[in-house]
């Protein structure tokens, strides 16, 4: 018993190195917020690359100049990237990203756009997170682990319960008997 429990506060340290941060980072999903890796420097010195952002998906109405966008721009290199925007047009808007001069060479149709990106960031979780999402085994393989471990943990318990409620249940059998020959010593 006292193996296991030493194995398990062994294995549960890289769990939780691994499985918790990657459900606080992942659980703004479910509230409308949409993880996004930086993969770029465009946006210095707002993010940088390797930073982890989120972003809302949006009416193009709720978006204005100033406001940050991920698009996704097929033609690009990068897929899936965000700028700010500095102008709207008849069929979209003008972007640019933080370190550059002059705007992209290119409108951002309304069709293209995903969302805005909110105030809330994650600065350098980008490549911990990507690397999570390529190699999802490992996450499989650590929360099962940690599924187990848990079970392990609840059986451990009860079985600790098991033998307390024992060994309570035996001593004032224990005690008794014990008086019991005390007095007839006595006598």
């Amino acid at each position: 018993m006292k193996v296991l429990r030493d194995m398990m506060k062994i294995l549960v340290i890289p769990l939780i190195i691994l499985v918790v941060p990657y459900i606080l980072i992942m659980m703004p999903m479910f509230f409308g917020y949409y993880p996004f890796e930086v993969t770029f420097d465009s946006m210095n010195p707002t993010y940088k690359d390797g930073d982890f952002v989120y972003y809302t998906r949006v009416a193009s109405t709720d978006i204005h100049e100033g406001d940050l966008i991920v698009y996704d721009e097929a033609e690009l290199e990068h897929g899936r990237i965000f700028h700010r925007v500095m102008g709207q047009a008849k069929t979209g808007y003008y972007t640019k990203g933080d370190d550059k001069v002059y705007n992209d060479n290119y409108i951002v149709t309304y069709d293209k756009v995903i969302g805005k990106v909110s105030d809330k960031h994650l600065p350098f979780l980008g490549p911990y997170i990507k690397f999570i999402n390529e190699n999802e085994t490992i996450l499989y393989i650590a929360l099962g682990t940690f599924s187990l471990f848990f079970l392990v943990c609840i059986a451990c318990m009860m079985q600790e319960r098991k033998e307390r409620k024992k060994e309570l249940a035996v001593e004032p059998i224990v005690e008794t008997k014990k008086e019991e020959k005390n007095e007839e010593n006595k006598t």
